[in-house]
Protein backbone atom coordinates (compact mmCIF):
# COMPACT_ATOMS: atom_id res chain seq x y z
CA UNK A 1 0.00 0.00 0.00
CA UNK A 2 2.82 2.36 1.06
CA UNK A 3 4.47 1.50 -2.52
CA UNK A 4 1.19 2.91 -4.15
CA UNK A 5 1.75 6.50 -2.57
CA UNK A 6 4.83 6.67 -2.85
CA UNK A 7 4.48 6.45 -6.93
CA UNK A 8 1.22 8.28 -7.18
CA UNK A 9 2.61 11.10 -4.68
CA UNK A 10 6.05 11.79 -6.96
CA UNK A 11 3.87 12.00 -10.33
CA UNK A 12 0.63 13.83 -8.46
CA UNK A 13 0.80 17.36 -10.48
CA UNK A 14 -2.45 18.72 -8.78
CA UNK A 15 -1.93 18.13 -5.33
CA UNK A 16 1.70 18.12 -5.33
CA UNK A 17 4.46 16.20 -3.12
CA UNK A 18 7.51 15.20 -2.24
CA UNK A 19 7.53 11.44 -1.70
CA UNK A 20 10.46 8.94 -0.64
CA UNK A 21 10.98 9.18 -4.65
CA UNK A 22 9.43 12.15 -5.69
CA UNK A 23 7.62 15.06 -4.80
CA UNK A 24 5.91 15.16 -1.56
CA UNK A 25 4.92 18.67 -0.21
CA UNK A 26 2.14 17.26 2.33
CA UNK A 27 -1.21 17.81 -0.24
CA UNK A 28 -0.42 14.25 -1.99
CA UNK A 29 0.94 15.53 -5.37
CA UNK A 30 1.70 18.30 -7.68
CA UNK A 31 -0.18 21.20 -7.14
CA UNK A 32 0.27 25.26 -7.03
CA UNK A 33 -2.99 25.09 -4.80
CA UNK A 34 -5.01 25.59 -8.00
CA UNK A 35 -5.75 22.08 -8.36
CA UNK A 36 -3.75 19.82 -10.79
CA UNK A 37 -0.94 21.33 -12.17
CA UNK A 38 -2.07 25.30 -10.18
CA UNK A 39 -2.43 27.71 -8.81
CA UNK A 40 -2.11 27.53 -6.89
CA UNK A 41 -3.47 27.84 -7.68
CA UNK A 42 -4.14 27.00 -8.00
CA UNK A 43 -0.93 23.06 -7.73
CA UNK A 44 -0.78 22.19 -9.24
CA UNK A 45 -1.04 20.15 -8.84
CA UNK A 46 -0.84 21.58 -9.08
CA UNK A 47 1.39 23.62 -12.38
CA UNK A 48 -1.11 27.54 -8.71
CA UNK A 49 -2.19 30.28 -9.68
CA UNK A 50 -3.02 33.18 -10.02
CA UNK A 51 -0.44 35.75 -9.11
CA UNK A 52 0.01 38.35 -12.15
CA UNK A 53 2.09 40.99 -13.31
CA UNK A 54 1.55 44.54 -14.72
CA UNK A 55 -0.45 44.50 -18.18
CA UNK A 56 -2.28 46.79 -20.10
CA UNK A 57 -5.74 48.59 -19.70
CA UNK A 58 -8.82 47.03 -20.67
CA UNK A 59 -12.63 46.85 -20.20
CA UNK A 60 -13.91 44.25 -17.21
CA UNK A 61 -17.62 44.28 -16.90
CA UNK A 62 -18.76 46.75 -19.12
CA UNK A 63 -16.53 49.09 -17.18
CA UNK A 64 -13.23 50.47 -18.15
CA UNK A 65 -10.58 49.62 -15.29
CA UNK A 66 -7.65 51.81 -15.60
CA UNK A 67 -4.47 50.82 -14.25
CA UNK A 68 -0.71 51.67 -14.88
CA UNK A 69 2.96 50.63 -13.89
CA UNK A 70 4.81 51.88 -10.89
CA UNK A 71 8.25 50.33 -9.60
CA UNK A 72 7.54 47.45 -11.63
CA UNK A 73 4.73 46.62 -9.54
CA UNK A 74 0.58 47.14 -11.24
CA UNK A 75 -1.33 49.33 -9.23
CA UNK A 76 -5.29 48.96 -10.32
CA UNK A 77 -7.78 52.13 -9.39
CA UNK A 78 -10.48 50.69 -6.65
CA UNK A 79 -8.72 47.29 -6.45
CA UNK A 80 -6.25 45.82 -4.68
CA UNK A 81 -4.12 45.70 -1.88
CA UNK A 82 -1.58 48.34 -1.59
CA UNK A 83 -0.19 47.03 -5.56
CA UNK A 84 -1.15 43.54 -4.94
CA UNK A 85 -4.14 43.44 -7.87
CA UNK A 86 -7.18 42.05 -6.48
CA UNK A 87 -7.94 40.81 -10.40
CA UNK A 88 -5.79 37.62 -10.34
CA UNK A 89 -4.47 37.37 -13.83
CA UNK A 90 -3.13 40.83 -13.21
CA UNK A 91 -0.65 39.61 -10.16
CA UNK A 92 2.77 39.71 -10.36
CA UNK A 93 4.72 36.92 -10.35
CA UNK A 94 7.05 38.04 -6.92
CA UNK A 95 4.79 39.62 -4.48
CA UNK A 96 5.66 43.69 -4.12
CA UNK A 97 7.68 45.08 -1.02
CA UNK A 98 6.93 44.24 2.05
CA UNK A 99 3.47 41.77 1.12
CA UNK A 100 3.23 38.83 3.29
CA UNK A 101 1.17 35.74 2.13
CA UNK A 102 0.14 32.83 4.25
CA UNK A 103 -1.40 29.78 2.63
CA UNK A 104 -3.49 27.07 4.02
CA UNK A 105 -4.97 24.28 1.90
CA UNK A 106 -6.61 21.05 2.55
CA UNK A 107 -7.01 18.20 0.33
CA UNK A 108 -7.55 14.18 -0.53
CA UNK A 109 -6.38 12.00 -2.98
CA UNK A 110 -8.29 9.36 -3.69
CA UNK A 111 -6.62 5.70 -5.44
CA UNK A 112 -8.31 2.98 -7.17
CA UNK A 113 -6.34 -0.20 -6.42
CA UNK A 114 -8.52 -2.60 -8.09
CA UNK A 115 -8.78 -5.88 -6.78
CA UNK A 116 -7.41 -4.35 -3.40
CA UNK A 117 -10.08 -2.07 -2.90
CA UNK A 118 -9.70 1.91 -2.90
CA UNK A 119 -7.79 4.00 -0.64
CA UNK A 120 -7.52 7.34 0.66
CA UNK A 121 -5.42 9.88 2.11
CA UNK A 122 -5.81 13.67 3.32
CA UNK A 123 -3.09 16.35 3.43
CA UNK A 124 -2.85 19.90 5.32
CA UNK A 125 -0.08 22.32 4.69
CA UNK A 126 0.42 25.80 5.77
CA UNK A 127 3.27 28.13 3.63
CA UNK A 128 4.34 31.89 3.98
CA UNK A 129 5.99 33.78 1.83
CA UNK A 130 7.37 37.50 1.54
CA UNK A 131 8.45 40.18 -0.33
CA UNK A 132 11.53 41.51 -0.06
CA UNK A 133 11.47 43.91 -2.77
CA UNK A 134 8.91 44.12 -5.54
CA UNK A 135 11.38 41.61 -8.01
CA UNK A 136 12.57 39.45 -5.08
CA UNK A 137 10.23 36.95 -2.86
CA UNK A 138 11.53 34.19 -0.48
CA UNK A 139 9.21 32.13 1.15
CA UNK A 140 7.86 28.29 2.04
CA UNK A 141 6.18 26.29 -0.03
CA UNK A 142 2.81 27.66 -1.82
CA UNK A 143 3.49 29.97 -4.81
CA UNK A 144 0.40 30.64 -7.15
CA UNK A 145 0.97 29.73 -10.38
CA UNK A 146 3.68 26.62 -9.76
CA UNK A 147 4.07 23.84 -8.38
CA UNK A 148 2.73 23.43 -4.84
CA UNK A 149 5.04 21.96 -2.34
CA UNK A 150 5.76 21.39 1.37
CA UNK A 151 5.93 24.78 3.77
CA UNK A 152 6.55 25.49 6.86
CA UNK A 153 4.14 22.93 8.71
CA UNK A 154 3.38 20.11 5.52
CA UNK A 155 1.33 16.97 7.33
CA UNK A 156 0.22 14.06 6.09
CA UNK A 157 -3.13 13.47 8.64
CA UNK A 158 -4.61 9.74 7.39
CA UNK A 159 -4.03 7.08 6.78
CA UNK A 160 -0.87 7.52 8.81
CA UNK A 161 -0.28 10.62 10.26
CA UNK A 162 3.61 12.42 8.84
CA UNK A 163 5.52 15.77 8.86
CA UNK A 164 6.68 15.74 5.13
CA UNK A 165 9.60 17.84 3.44
CA UNK A 166 9.61 21.58 3.53
CA UNK A 167 10.76 23.35 0.27
CA UNK A 168 12.32 26.87 1.13
CA UNK A 169 12.73 29.16 -2.24
CA UNK A 170 13.81 32.63 -3.32
CA UNK A 171 12.32 33.83 -6.70
CA UNK A 172 13.78 36.94 -8.64
CA UNK A 173 11.87 38.71 -11.24
CA UNK A 174 13.92 38.81 -14.42
CA UNK A 175 11.45 40.66 -16.91
CA UNK A 176 7.98 42.50 -16.18
CA UNK A 177 6.61 44.01 -19.53
CA UNK A 178 2.67 44.63 -19.93
CA UNK A 179 2.24 41.03 -21.64
CA UNK A 180 4.84 38.81 -20.39
CA UNK A 181 6.77 38.08 -16.96
CA UNK A 182 9.75 36.10 -16.65
CA UNK A 183 11.74 35.29 -13.11
CA UNK A 184 14.03 32.59 -12.21
CA UNK A 185 14.03 30.59 -8.74
CA UNK A 186 16.27 28.81 -6.38
CA UNK A 187 14.90 25.97 -4.16
CA UNK A 188 15.97 23.59 -1.44
CA UNK A 189 13.98 20.22 -0.71
CA UNK A 190 14.81 20.26 3.25
CA UNK A 191 14.54 16.57 4.21
CA UNK A 192 12.52 15.21 6.58
CA UNK A 193 10.82 12.21 5.59
CA UNK A 194 12.50 12.09 2.37
CA UNK A 195 16.11 12.95 0.66
CA UNK A 196 17.76 16.40 -0.05
CA UNK A 197 16.65 18.51 -3.17
CA UNK A 198 17.90 21.64 -4.97
CA UNK A 199 15.21 22.94 -7.91
CA UNK A 200 16.11 25.63 -10.39
CA UNK A 201 12.68 27.09 -12.22
CA UNK A 202 12.44 29.85 -14.74
CA UNK A 203 8.90 31.12 -14.08
CA UNK A 204 6.66 32.53 -16.88
CA UNK A 205 3.45 34.50 -17.07
CA UNK A 206 1.51 35.65 -20.13
CA UNK A 207 -1.33 37.37 -20.27
CA UNK A 208 -4.18 39.29 -22.32
CA UNK A 209 -5.45 42.20 -21.56
CA UNK A 210 -7.11 41.81 -17.92
CA UNK A 211 -8.93 39.14 -18.54
CA UNK A 212 -6.74 36.39 -19.04
CA UNK A 213 -3.44 34.42 -17.54
CA UNK A 214 -1.37 31.47 -18.81
CA UNK A 215 1.52 30.55 -16.52
CA UNK A 216 4.31 28.48 -17.55
CA UNK A 217 7.64 27.47 -17.50
CA UNK A 218 10.32 24.80 -16.54
CA UNK A 219 11.23 23.97 -12.81
CA UNK A 220 13.99 20.88 -12.52
CA UNK A 221 14.03 18.84 -9.39
CA UNK A 222 16.92 16.98 -8.31
CA UNK A 223 16.73 14.84 -4.95
CA UNK A 224 19.61 13.07 -3.83
CA UNK A 225 20.15 9.17 -2.16
CA UNK A 226 18.88 8.18 -4.52
CA UNK A 227 19.39 10.28 -7.34
CA UNK A 228 15.72 10.88 -9.24
CA UNK A 229 15.59 13.61 -11.43
CA UNK A 230 12.40 16.02 -12.08
CA UNK A 231 11.39 17.95 -15.37
CA UNK A 232 7.93 19.84 -15.11
CA UNK A 233 6.01 21.91 -17.67
CA UNK A 234 3.11 23.93 -15.92
CA UNK A 235 0.55 25.10 -18.11
CA UNK A 236 -2.07 26.98 -15.91
CA UNK A 237 -4.68 29.02 -17.84
CA UNK A 238 -6.95 31.60 -15.40
CA UNK A 239 -9.40 33.49 -16.94
CA UNK A 240 -11.11 36.75 -14.20
CA UNK A 241 -14.65 37.60 -15.97
CA UNK A 242 -14.60 40.29 -12.78
CA UNK A 243 -12.25 41.37 -10.94
CA UNK A 244 -12.75 39.39 -7.34
CA UNK A 245 -13.59 35.81 -9.52
CA UNK A 246 -11.41 33.46 -11.41
CA UNK A 247 -11.26 29.71 -12.67
CA UNK A 248 -8.88 27.87 -14.16
CA UNK A 249 -7.58 24.98 -16.38
CA UNK A 250 -4.50 22.82 -15.40
CA UNK A 251 -2.84 21.05 -17.21
CA UNK A 252 1.04 20.54 -18.22
CA UNK A 253 3.76 17.22 -18.74
CA UNK A 254 5.91 16.36 -16.13
CA UNK A 255 8.88 13.93 -16.68
CA UNK A 256 10.11 11.90 -13.74
CA UNK A 257 13.55 9.86 -14.68
CA UNK A 258 13.22 7.56 -11.62
CA UNK A 259 15.64 4.46 -10.69
CA UNK A 260 12.65 2.12 -10.49
CA UNK A 261 10.38 3.20 -12.59
CA UNK A 262 12.45 5.14 -15.44
CA UNK A 263 10.34 6.38 -18.28
CA UNK A 264 7.21 4.55 -17.23
CA UNK A 265 5.08 7.65 -15.53
CA UNK A 266 5.47 10.89 -17.99
CA UNK A 267 2.22 11.98 -17.13
CA UNK A 268 0.04 15.34 -18.29
CA UNK A 269 -2.59 16.11 -15.76
CA UNK A 270 -6.38 17.81 -16.16
CA UNK A 271 -7.78 19.82 -13.54
CA UNK A 272 -10.45 22.55 -12.86
CA UNK A 273 -9.97 25.50 -10.58
CA UNK A 274 -12.20 28.33 -9.12
CA UNK A 275 -11.31 31.34 -6.66
CA UNK A 276 -12.82 34.56 -4.76
CA UNK A 277 -10.99 37.50 -3.67
CA UNK A 278 -11.97 39.16 -0.63
CA UNK A 279 -10.69 42.85 -0.15
CA UNK A 280 -10.25 43.71 3.38
CA UNK A 281 -7.68 46.17 3.47
CA UNK A 282 -4.78 46.55 3.92
CA UNK A 283 -5.28 42.61 3.58
CA UNK A 284 -6.88 40.36 0.80
CA UNK A 285 -8.38 36.84 1.22
CA UNK A 286 -8.53 34.54 -1.78
CA UNK A 287 -10.93 31.25 -1.10
CA UNK A 288 -9.97 28.18 -3.92
CA UNK A 289 -10.82 24.75 -4.77
CA UNK A 290 -9.53 22.44 -6.66
CA UNK A 291 -10.39 18.69 -8.66
CA UNK A 292 -7.51 16.92 -10.48
CA UNK A 293 -6.65 14.15 -11.70
CA UNK A 294 -3.30 14.10 -12.00
CA UNK A 295 -2.15 11.47 -13.73
CA UNK A 296 -5.03 11.56 -16.71
CA UNK A 297 -2.74 11.18 -20.00
CA UNK A 298 0.27 8.60 -20.19
CA UNK A 299 0.88 8.24 -23.29
CA UNK A 300 3.70 5.11 -22.51
CA UNK A 301 0.77 3.34 -20.43
CA UNK A 302 -1.26 0.66 -21.32
CA UNK A 303 -4.37 2.89 -20.39
CA UNK A 304 -3.92 6.30 -21.75
CA UNK A 305 -6.63 7.84 -20.46
CA UNK A 306 -6.09 7.40 -16.54
CA UNK A 307 -8.67 8.60 -13.95
CA UNK A 308 -8.23 5.89 -11.12
CA UNK A 309 -6.13 9.09 -8.91
CA UNK A 310 -7.84 12.53 -8.35
CA UNK A 311 -7.24 14.83 -5.64
CA UNK A 312 -9.79 17.72 -4.24
CA UNK A 313 -8.67 20.61 -2.45
CA UNK A 314 -9.79 23.71 -0.35
CA UNK A 315 -7.56 26.78 0.80
CA UNK A 316 -7.08 29.77 1.21
CA UNK A 317 -4.37 32.98 0.78
CA UNK A 318 -4.22 36.00 2.57
CA UNK A 319 -1.93 38.90 1.91
CA UNK A 320 -0.94 41.71 4.03
CA UNK A 321 0.42 44.70 3.11
CA UNK A 322 2.55 45.33 5.80
CA UNK A 323 3.14 49.35 4.89
CA UNK A 324 -0.96 49.71 5.22
CA UNK A 325 -1.14 51.41 1.82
Amino acid sequence: MKLNWLVCGALLLGTSAVSAQGYDDGSGGYDDGSGGYDDGSGGSGGYDDGSGGSSGGGTEGGATQSWETTDDSVVVDGAGTGSYPVNRTLRPITLPQMHLRGSLFFSISRIDLGPLGDDTATFLDLSASFGILDDLEVGFGDRPGSLRQGGLVPLTLSPDADYNDIYLYGRYRLLNLDSVELGVELGLNIPVDTDFGIQLGVPVRIRAGNIFSLDTGVEFLILTDPTDLFLSIPLKARIAPIDPLWIGVDTGFLFPFLDDFEGEFFAIPLGFSAGYTLELNPMQIEIFTEFNFPLFLGPARDDVVFTDIWTLGFGARVVVDLDGG
